[in-house]
């Protein structure tokens, strides 16, 4: 008998402390993969691909077979990296090998030349890839035209042909990277000019270049960058010309915020040629900057902006060790992987071609992720994770965060359940803050729908493309997937849905009697939680609001709101006119919550026209019949 009480003694230790206390998580640790190359959206290497005209022969048709092959050719004589997601396109508008000359004609672009650009934002899209887009009148020094040198199109020429452009631009811009200002001069670089678009000792800006870049930001969506080749130009424009570096950088507080100068990133076309990066450095005179202050203020800036470009000749500059230190610091996320080739050759032979491969752009792993072991339909899933970021630059573009529930034992898309996650700045959940070099912990709450089945769930993290039409699911094109972002973990990345896997069940139990709650969202405030920008919210539980709610910290001529489903499928736009800073509604339709099936919506402000100090964000809202 005394033996039988001290084994039940025994058994009841170890199942005491085999049961979860309350309030226990489960903890994983991820290994960060640092030497793997693999594609990653808007990031990398990319090769320039050359249109001249309709049905010019010169013309790098712009296709699958015609990308590989100029990737693979490329690499024949250095070990860079093939695993690209970005294509340069140039259009060369000056008939330069036998295409129509729009500069000296000063016509409009005709239909063809439109539908063309049209027909390669849609195959960029079917390709899995997006493009950063140039415009110029003269691609080179000579053709069937002869030398052209600094040939351009007047002012007004160009304004129209602006004009015809950006609105195709603007109703593709989610296979748009970032575009550059283009236009003016040879190359479209902003260093000389036929028609007077440009200060003639190459040191200034003229009202010309400004009225041009104006153009181009208004047409141009507030999500979307252009890059200027002199960044000194950048501050020139739109900052007074006494500030030091420092005082013209973005910070966090204005960063992304969609004013014109927080859109202006630099692509430096001549790295390391000279100690002036063949005048990149060299521009802009009236800012009284030596080199070291450009450095200084691009190191800042392009915390939050685009930097890309390419090297033009070799030089006691273009040293592994010089031209590393200046990617990194400088936080360049793309680089032209054709030029210099004796650049790249002797990147290659002294070994830095792979460091600049895995550092250009973001490279964002995860350490560790907790969450709980189960969790009740209809309540709030808290999940908390550590992503450290070992590329040399961030995020430039707005990218969506998800939590997955996919039944244990699926894979792929099936029986997946993605959650939007509510960007926030407090729980470091937006990847475009994530510097180089940091790590943070990010910390989310998402509302698990009342619909799901109870049973054992895997977790995921989902990482797509901001825009509804390039998102990865199972009844988009597979191609789709290559938008998603992948983390830098070995055994997490799913290439057949593009999820992030946490490697983490969960159990979903039933709420049994209860009525599933949902956690509310904050109740709107007069003050704002976050300057300059905008508080999206919907109270929870409360069903079927009249109106979306959005805080403005500037006027605004349009506000425009899109409506997504559970499963991020976009079901409704409404929008509101001119509206004042402060608390304006968005007012939902009538027919919308009538139709709408019950259950979590969430809504993405998407347009703020007009107000450049806001910065877009969402919420969410339930519909009830």
């Amino acid at each position: 008998m005394e033996k039988f009480k001290r084994r039940f003694f025994q058994w009841s230790l170890l199942l005491f402390i085999a049961l979860p206390a309350p309030g226990w998580t489960a903890t994983v640790t991820y290994t960060v993969d640092s030497a793997t190359k693999f594609p990653n959206p808007e990031r990398g290497w990319y090769v320039a691909m050359y249109y001249f005209g309709p049905g010019i022969s010169r013309n790098n048709n712009l296709n699958e077979s015609s990308w590989q092959s100029l990737v693979t050719n490329t690499h024949n004589n250095y070990s860079g990296d093939n695993n690209q997601t970005l294509i340069k396109r140039i259009y060369d508008l000056g008939g330069i090998y036998g295409g129509t000359d729009y500069a000296t004609s000063g016509q409009p672009l005709d239909s063809s030349f439109l539908n063309d650009l049209t027909n390669d934002l849609n195959t960029a899209r079917s390709m899995g890839v997006k493009l950063i887009i140039r415009f110029d009148y003269n691609e080179g020094n000579s053709g069937t035209n002869g030398n052209k040198n600094g040939q351009d199109a007047s002012l007004s020429v160009i304004e129209g042909h602006i004009s015809q452009i950006f609105p195709i631009l603007a109703a593709n811009e989610d296979v748009i990277a970032y575009i550059e200002a283009g236009f003016i001069g040879q190359w479209g670089e902003w260093h000389d000019s036929t028609n007077g678009l440009c200060d003639p000792n190459e040191n200034n800006v003229v009202g010309a270049e400004t009225t041009i870049l104006n153009d181009e930001l208004a047409a141009l969506p507030t999500d979307r960058m252009i890059a200027l080749r002199y960044p000194g130009y950048t501050v020139e424009m739109y900052e007074p010309l006494t500030v030091t570096p420092a005082e013209a950088s973005i910070t966090t507080a204005n960063a992304f915020n969609g004013s014109n100068y927080s859109r202006l990133g630099t692509h430096d076309d001549c790295f390391e040629v000279d100690q002036y990066d063949g005048g990149t450095y060299a521009k802009g005179t009236n800012l009284g900057w030596t080199v070291a202050n450009f450095k200084s203020f691009l190191a800042q800036q392009n915390y939050s902006v685009a930097e890309g470009g390419e090297s033009c000749g070799t030089s006691a500059y273009s040293t592994c060790s010089n031209s590393v230190t200046d990617l990194q610091s400088e936080h360049w996320s793309a680089m032209h992987c054709e030029y210099d080739p004796g650049v790249l050759q002797g990147w290659t032979t002294n070994g830095c071609i792979d460091t600049i491969s895995l550092g250009l752009g973001y490279r964002y792993s995860l350490l560790q992720s907790t969450l709980p072991p189960s969790v009740t339909v209809g309540s709030a899933l808290n999940l908390s994770f550590q992503v450290e970021n070992n590329g040399w630059a961030n995020c430039y573009n707005q990218r969506p965060m998800e939590v997955v529930l996919r039944p244990a034992g699926d894979s792929g898309f099936t029986g997946a359940m993605a959650i939007p996650v509510t960007e926030s700045a407090a729980n470091n959940s937006d990847p475009r803050f994530w510097q180089p070099g940091q790590t943070y912990t990010v910390s989310v709450s998402v509302d698990v729908p009342g619909s799901l089945t109870p049973g054992s769930y895997s977790v995921l993290l989902n990482l797509p493309d901001e825009y509804a039409s390039l998102y990865n699911k199972a009844s988009n094109p597979p191609a789709y997937i290559n938008y998603a972002l992948r983390l830098a973990d070995a055994g997490t990345w799913e290439p057949a849905d593009g999820y992030n896997n946490l490697n983490q069940t969960i159990s979903v139990a039933a709420c049994g009697a209860c009525t599933p709650t949902f956690t509310p969202s904050p109740t709107p405030t007069a003050t704002p939680v976050e300057s300059n920008s905008i508080l999206a919210t919907a109270p929870l539980p409360d069903p079927n609001p009249t109106a979306l709610k959005a805080q403005l910290a500037g006027w605004a001529d349009s506000v425009v709101a899109k409506i997504y489903s559970g499963a991020m499928i976009h079901v409704a736009t409404v929008s509101v006119g001119a509206s004042q800073a402060g608390w304006v509604s968005l007012p939902l339709p009538s027919d919308f919550l009538k139709n709408a099936a019950n259950g979590v919506y969430y809504y993405r402000i998407r347009e703020i026209q007009g107000s450049q100090d806001s910065k877009p964000m969402g919420g969410k809202f339930m519909v009830i019949h």
